[in-house]
């Protein structure tokens, strides 16, 4: 009698029985195979090598089509097992497996085996080689494969299964952006407009959300306040000031341990939450001898921004003459305060230290008409004089958010309060503007 030649699970030949037999329960151990219409055509050669018992080996084999699905399954519940029958445990079974037709070329058959498994011992002779089963994976139904006018399905590329608008057909479309970032702090999805991508944004309450947007501007130095701003491509750095004085993406610093306390000569020392703040002798808060308070004006080693407070002195914290240090009072002239986060500084007579549509603090006339005819002159932060049909020459809301026309490499425009409209180069020639 012929016996096939499985190729997948094979009992080896024994020498003798365990003296009780034992049988398996609950173990996925073995095939239970189905046969099946698969509408696959292949035509493929291989070497079948069976490492451990090389009388089975077949060289030149010719694969065909799938004629067998067979699952993993626990043998339960035998009734009546043959007397005599050896218990054997196989070893877990964790894939399907699709079974092939296998035609090998003639050659010597492997020797005769006595062979036993749960339903006893007995000779085989005769292998001849039928088929061979890889291991295979069921996959859930595919989008579009339903036929259902409700788009529904898994797409193998991690997308949505969604409507095609050309096609009417249900195909999968990459995921949209939205929702929050990833445990990394990381956006993505499809965005409807060209040239957006999915990025980090916030929420008027300050909430982290994915949105659309241009390109988040690079790791620089944020010309509206001086400092270090803008994204690095790995979320885990930061954007700081390195040695030599050049903002670039650099390992996020470890949250520092905050101690201010009275230390062992009774001063107060210690750092706070707040960089701007100093560790001070409290005044306030009875049994607690130090206090985190307002340090007083000077140049944050970091940024090279001034900060701190003025108290008892009329002016802001800022840059003196000599650039090399911070002091109180009125700015030397019309800039950017980093200390008011405004525009500050004396001008000439009749002009005003006003923000431009640039994003620059310029001395500027009051909004009014200018020789000429034209509008012209300062106006509160995010507000442009321009000409109006009812009142003339008036302070009204920045356009939106785009790049400079007057200022290359540099976006103007309003932005949501908390936000800040900058730029990102996204090619050595386009420049796009958004509020991040």
């Amino acid at each position: 009698m012929q016996r096939a030649l499985v190729l997948a699970v094979l009992a080896g030949s024994i020498a003798g029985f365990p003296s009780s037999p034992v049988q398996a329960q609950g173990v996925l151990d073995h095939l239970m195979c189905f046969k099946t219409k698969d509408p696959l055509a292949i035509n493929a050669t291989v070497d079948l090598i069976t490492e451990a018992q090389p009388d089975f080996v077949q060289r030149g084999c010719r694969i065909t089509k799938a004629i067998e699905f067979c699952v993993p399954v626990s043998k339960v519940n035998l009734q009546t097992p043959p007397p005599g029958a050896a218990g054997f445990t196989g070893q877990p079974l964790r894939y399907d497996y699709v079974c092939y037709s296998a035609k090998c070329p003639k050659q010597p058959l492997p020797p005769a085996h006595t062979v036993a498994d749960q339903f006893g011992a007995r000779p085989e002779q005769r292998y001849q080689p039928t088929k061979v089963c890889i291991p295979a994976s069921k996959f859930p139904t595919l989008c579009g494969a339903s036929g259902s006018p409700i788009c529904g399905g898994a797409c193998t590329n991690g997308g949505v299964c969604r409507i095609d608008s050309m096609t009417k057909q249900c195909t999968c479309q990459p995921a949209p952006c939205g929702g929050p970032p990833d445990k990394a702090g990381v956006c993505g999805g499809a965005c409807p407009t060209p040239g957006e991508v999915c990025h980090v944004t916030s929420t008027a309450s300050g909430q982290s959300v994915c949105g659309c947007g241009a390109p988040p501007a690079p790791c620089g130095v944020n010309p509206l306040t001086g400092s270090c701003g803008g994204d690095c491509t790995d979320a885990a750095a930061k954007c700081l000031q390195d040695t030599a004085g050049n903002c670039t993406c650099q390992p996020a610093p470890s949250p520092p341990d905050f101690t201010c306390t009275l230390g062992t000569g009774g001063t107060c020392g210690g750092t706070c939450p707040n960089p701007t703040e100093a560790c001070v002798p409290s005044t306030a808060v009875p049994g607690q001898p130090c206090e985190c308070r307002p340090a007083a004006c000077k140049q944050d080693p970091a940024t090279g921004a001034c900060v701190g407070t003025c108290a008892g002195v009329a002016g802001t914290c800022h840059l003196d003459t000599t650039g090399q240090g911070c002091t109180c009072g009125p700015p030397p002239q019309c800039g950017f305060d980093p200390a008011s986060h405004t525009c500050g500084g004396p001008c000439p007579p009749g002009l005003e230290c006003q923000i431009n549509s640039a994003n620059e603090c310029t001395c500027q006339q009051t909004c009014g008409q200018l020789p000429g005819g034209t509008c012209g002159g300062g106006c509160p932060a995010g507000q442009l004089c321009t000409q109006t049909a009812a009142a003339g020459c008036q302070c009204t809301p920045l356009p939106a958010c785009s790049l400079s026309t007057t200022t290359p490499a540099l976006c103007g425009g309003a932005c949501p309060p908390g936000l800040t409209c900058r730029f990102r180069e996204v090619s050595p020639t386009t420049l796009v503007c958004a509020c991040f």
